[in-house]
């Protein structure tokens, strides 16, 4: 599973776009209030929810999950700070190997990898 990938599925696309101005725009009030102590703070949540058997695309015999994903953030302002919650959900089907796809027959082979494949290092 290439995260990257995934990120760029959530709500048709729009998800990294909008995760990235969020983050930017904090960065950049958290710098302007800095020497103030006000710290800026970005969170990012991803549950990964079963389709309820009322949902009208709901098969027991289904992979598909709601994976909802919520960015927020905290803005430092002159005053206080100002907060932003952004959700919203994509259904999508998990492969075996925990990868997830929009479309149950995409797999592609880095899909078919080991769940550890599913780790992505961070570099300093």
């Amino acid at each position: 599973m290439d995260i990257q990938t995934t990120l760029d599925q959530f709500n048709a696309g729009m998800f990294m776009q909008q995760f990235e101005l969020a983050l930017a725009e904090t960065s950049k009030a958290a710098l302007a209030y800095a020497r103030k102590g006000k710290p800026g703070k970005v969170n990012l949540s991803i549950p990964i929810l079963p389709i309820e058997e009322g949902d009208p695309t709901y098969d027991e015999d289904d992979r598909r999950f709601n994976v909802e994903h919520t960015w927020s953030y905290e803005q430092p302002e002159k005053r206080g700070k100002s907060t932003r919650i952004h959700s919203t959900i994509t259904p999508m089907y998990i492969t075996p190997a925990g990868g997830l796809l929009l479309f149950p027959n995409e797999e592609p082979s880095e899909a078919r990898k080991s769940p550890s494949s599913n780790v992505t290092s961070i570099k300093g």
